[in-house]
Order: structure tokens, then sequence, then C-alpha cells
């Protein structure tokens, strides 16, 4: 991957970041011009000793927000682990590589051993990345 490529894939993966950033610089600026003018009608208008509090409140508020945004954008550990072609969850059941339904490991006659999902009909058997089949047992020994 060429330093190019890394570049425009960093700046695309970033690119709510930059919009972020690019806002609030913007909202400064126009804070910086306006400011000292709104200041003196503000002070006129409201007692500081009631500006204080306000401004307290509003950064406890700001930051409950940002804690609250940060967990849900928080990502999560992936439900699913895949390995040998099947996906295995976090109490080591198993599940269809397709549709994610529980499957049942047997001998299934012409197709052999593997995992079986009803929904799907197919026959999925353990392989490793050699292409070797494996036994369950296996799976989680190595």
């Amino acid at each position: 991957m060429s330093l190019i490529s890394r570049a425009k894939e960093a700046i695309l993966s970033n690119t709510v970041a930059l919009c972020v950033v690019a806002i609030t610089a913007l909202l400064g600026w126009v804070a910086s011009i306006i400011g000292p003018a709104v200041w003196p009608v503000i002070s006129a208008a409201i007692p500081v000793q009631a500006l204080l509090p306000a401004l307290l409140l509003s950064i406890f508020i700001n930051l409950i927000f940002a804690v609250l945004l940060y967990s849900v954008t928080q990502k999560s550990e992936p439900e699913f682990q895949l390995r040998y072609g099947i996906y295995w969850d976090k109490n080591k059941n198993p599940h269809c590589p397709v549709c994610q339904k529980p499957v049942v490991y047997d001998n299934w006659s012409y197709q052999g051993f593997g995992y079986y999902c009803k929904p799907c009909q197919k026959v999925t058997p353990l392989k490793d990345p050699a292409g070797n089949e494996v036994k369950p047992e296996q799976v989680f020994q190595k």
C-alpha cells in the first residue's frame, strides 16, 4: 500500500473528526469577533454571581453528553468469532457461517462430518488453513 493511498484512507476514516475540528475553529473565530461586542450587554443584564453557576452547569451537562456519546459510539466486542470456517459465540457454541444460526455436528453420510445448518441446508466441515479436517474438540486447543 503506497503512502498516498494510506493518507487518503486516513483522511476518509477521520472525515467526521476533521469536520468537527473545522466547525470548532469557525465557532471560535466567530466568538472572538462577536464576544467583545456582546459581553458588556450580557454583564449589564445578568449579575456576575449568576454567570458562574450557569457556566458550571453548562460544563457539567456537556461532560455528561460527552460520556454518553462515547459510550454509544464505543465498539463492542464481536458477537461471533470465526474459527475453522464456523462462527463461535462466547460460550463456544457453533453457528452457521452464512446465517449465523446454531448448527449441529454429526456425520452427514455423503457430505461427511461437519456442522449442519437446517435453515441453509448446508454442511460445513471444520478445516484448518491447510485444508485438513479438524474435530470440534481440537478447535479451541490450538
